[in-house]
């Protein structure tokens, strides 16, 4: 007992200090979930920043789809949207649709087939009718591609910034990888990531089809981090595959309006997990009190 009553603050810090690294280890999952109704308690109480006039958000909500038509919708009515919205001259425009694969049409497959078939067959014997006939599937064909409708407006845009989904790998094959020049493009070149530092990475890139991605103004990756509780309060800046640097939807959509190139963002990566800078955080206090505090025997 007399040690403790010669040096009862280097008791209580040990203690403290070991309920920390309790908190730490065990994972407090109340004390967490307190943390963040706390922090969406005080974004609440910020003074209402009103409606920004330099964004306008077309939503497909459900008046939309009972409008125009069940979900998902025709590609060809993308396009129309796009063709209306660039009408209005924004600097930038955000089509956050996953557009992964061509648009199943059969209509557009039965044409395909007839016209192969007539070309096979038929179209030697049939003279100048006959080209005038496969003339007209061509025509059909163009008519019905609503692939091709909607990368047309995209390209005639010029500023459609197009999202991509990574799925995110603990471990990362360190094996060389091909990787698509437009991908590089969009990528971020100039980003510092030193040694040891987390940073998400992935394996798997989920892109649009090479049409949509050729003709874009820019890729984003629309990867969130949801808490605890189910709610995405974060998003992570820039997710890495395969050496690449692929920005966030926000932060590209945010980059071109303001009219900054990729070579002028500098991401540096620095900042651990929360439950690391939580553990360095206990661990220096640790470290300050052990190196401040005399420690005697009697």
């Amino acid at each position: 007992m007399g040690i403790l009553k010669k040096h009862p603050a280097l008791f209580t810090g040990l203690a403290i200090t070991i309920l920390f690294f309790g908190f730490l280890f065990f994972r407090i999952d109340f004390l967490d979930t307190l943390e963040l109704k706390s922090y969406d308690l005080m974004m609440n109480f910020r003074s209402d920043p009103g409606v920004a006039n330099e964004v306008v958000i077309v939503d497909i909500d459900n008046d939309s789809i009972e409008k125009l038509g069940r979900w998902p919708w025709p590609r060809s009515l993308l396009a129309k949207i796009i063709n209306k919205i660039n009408a209005g001259e924004p600097r930038v425009i955000g089509l956050n649709i996953i557009l992964s694969e061509p648009e199943e049409s059969n209509g557009l497959k039965e044409l395909t087939n007839l016209k192969e078939l007539f070309s096979r067959n038929v179209l030697d014997k049939s003279g100048e009718t006959g080209s005038e006939f496969l003339q007209a599937i061509s025509d059909a064909q163009i008519r019905l591609d609503n692939d091709r409708k909607l990368s047309q407006a995209i390209m005639e845009s010029g500023k459609v910034v197009l999202p991509v989904f990574l799925r995110e790998s603990r471990v990362v094959s360190e094996e060389t990888v091909e990787t698509d020049n437009l991908l590089i493009n969009q990528s971020i070149q100039n980003v510092r990531s030193p040694a040891g530092i987390y940073y998400p990475r992935s394996d798997e890139i989920t892109l649009p089809i090479p049409e949509f991605l050729k003709y874009s103004k820019g890729i984003g990756h629309i990867n969130v981090i949801y808490d605890l509780d189910g709610t995405a309060r974060r998003e992570r800046p820039v997710f890495e595959f395969h050496g690449l640097f692929i920005p966030s939807y926000t932060l590209k959509l945010a980059a071109l309006y303001l009219n900054i190139p990729d070579n002028k963002i500098l991401p540096l990566l620095k900042s651990p997990p929360q439950k690391i800078r939580k553990f360095l955080w206990v661990l220096k206090e640790l470290q300050d009190l052990l190196k401040n505090t005399p420690f005697l025997m009697s």
